[in-house]
């Protein structure tokens, strides 16, 4: 359990293990995120304890990614492309590999030189 007066790394080692042992991928990610979350701090440059707020908020945090709640709706926004994006229960969590597609999407879009999508006739309607 994360309480107050931990050190930066050992609250983020506690969290990274109970994320571990819930079966969420990217613990480490995810439990540094959660820190600055909760304190506003990058865990690789404060070795100030954490205040009673900080811990309580942590804790918060933790409990509801163990819960499996998507690190996007708990922070609140996400980047994606150039922008952030407003998220929560009910939006689809922007990913990676979502960005991608979009470029690639905006590319065709724009005649960038991307693959047109053409349909093949046939039995299995392949598209290429």
């Amino acid at each position: 359990m994360v309480s107050e007066a931990m050190l930066p790394r050992a609250a983020v080692k506690e969290v990274e293990a109970r994320l571990t042992a819930a079966g969420c991928p990217d613990a480490d990610f995810d439990a540094r995120e959660l820190f600055r979350l909760a304190t506003g701090r990058d865990v690789r440059l404060s070795d100030r304890p954490l205040d009673a707020a900080e811990a309580e908020k942590l804790e918060e945090l933790t409990v509801r990614r163990a819960a499996r709640e998507p690190l996007q709706y708990l922070c609140g926004s996400w980047p994606f492309l150039d922008f952030e994006l407003a998220v929560g229960p009910g939006v689809l969590c922007p990913r990676a590999d979502t960005e991608v597609v979009a470029e690639t999407a905006a590319e065709m879009l724009a005649g960038g030189g991307g693959r047109r999508a053409r349909r093949r006739s046939g039995r299995n309607n392949v598209w290429t």
